[in-house]
């Protein structure tokens, strides 16, 4: 069943419960989002809850609203917000895309769009003591 109408949403999470700085969080992709062209349909806010596992009660609805094909594209501020531990938030990513959904993040205003290998890159590219090659 094919939905009509996907929705942009908006993801943020802020592990000590701080309504200000969910509140700028907030603010922020909302100002991206609107910059960038879209309209954002609903936010989905974990105030107070670790990025350590996904088992979170927005994170939660926010998976239940992709598996049933309701979104279309999702703006996080950075993957760190999705999950604390890269292999998780890209498990996240993995599913999301399952189901033909778009995952934006924005640091400092910049949007990407992630892709496992981006995110790969990201990650050897800020981690000095990592000796590695990509062939």
């Amino acid at each position: 069943m094919e939905v009509k109408n996907k929705k942009v949403v908006v993801y943020c999470r802020v592990a000590h419960s701080e309504d200000s700085a969910m509140k700028a969080q907030t603010e922020s992709l909302m100002r991206f989002a609107n910059a960038e062209g879209y309209a954002v349909d609903e936010c989905y806010c974990d105030n107070g809850e670790s990025g350590v596992t996904l088992d979170r009660p927005e994170m939660n609805r926010l998976l239940s609203d992709i598996r049933r094909g309701n979104i279309k594209t999702v703006i996080a501020k950075d993957l760190s917000r999705i999950a604390r531990n890269f292999m998780l938030g890209m498990k996240f990513v993995d599913e999301a895309q399952k189901f033909d959904v778009t995952v934006v993040t924005v640091h400092d205003d910049i949007a990407a769009t992630i892709s496992m290998f981006e995110s790969l890159v990201s990650i050897f590219n800020k981690n000095k003591n990592f000796v590695g090659c990509i062939s």
